[in-house]
């Protein structure tokens, strides 16, 4: 049984959890830039203009920083949900259903972003899909079937 209190356990997951939600959760008067600090003020980290840039850079929305969500396609919100999970360094990124919104295109770039952003950064991801094209990224698969988890 666990004996950490509520704000043990949410110091735990402000050190190491990120998490890359199926709706995105983009606050909608914030441009690319500050949706992506917003990753660092949430877990009481200091934001620096370079750790934002880095990680907009390493999901390709250089050229999007001063846009709001509004003006964004879906694939380029759900890179902005990255950026945003990464942007603090979690040592695990979880993510739910990343790519039920995109397009063939948009997916296969959505899973080759959590492929090497996990590769650089040294941590590790899990995905929660049903989309059978994100089986290429993966070390390991498990499958959910009427309760029981099945590798």
């Amino acid at each position: 049984m666990n004996s950490a209190d509520e704000a043990e356990r949410t110091a735990a997951r402000q050190a190491h959890l990120g998490f890359c939600f199926q709706q995105f959760h983009l606050l909608d008067a914030l441009t690319v830039w500050n949706n992506v600090a917003l990753g660092l003020r949430l877990k009481r980290q200091s934001i620096t203009a370079q750790r934002v840039d880095e990680v907009l850079a390493l999901v390709g929305l250089t050229k999007k920083t001063q846009k709001l969500p509004r003006d964004l396609s879906g694939g380029e919100k759900q890179r902005v949900a990255f950026a945003r999970a990464l942007v603090g360094r979690p040592g695990l990124l979880l993510a739910d259903e990343p790519t039920s919104q995109l397009d063939a295109h948009a997916a296969e770039a959505v899973a080759e972003l959590v492929r090497s952003s996990v590769k650089e950064s040294g941590s590790a991801a899990l995905i929660t899909t049903h989309d059978t094209r994100l089986h290429g990224i993966a070390d390991r698969i498990c499958t959910l079937k009427d309760g029981v988890i099945y590798e």
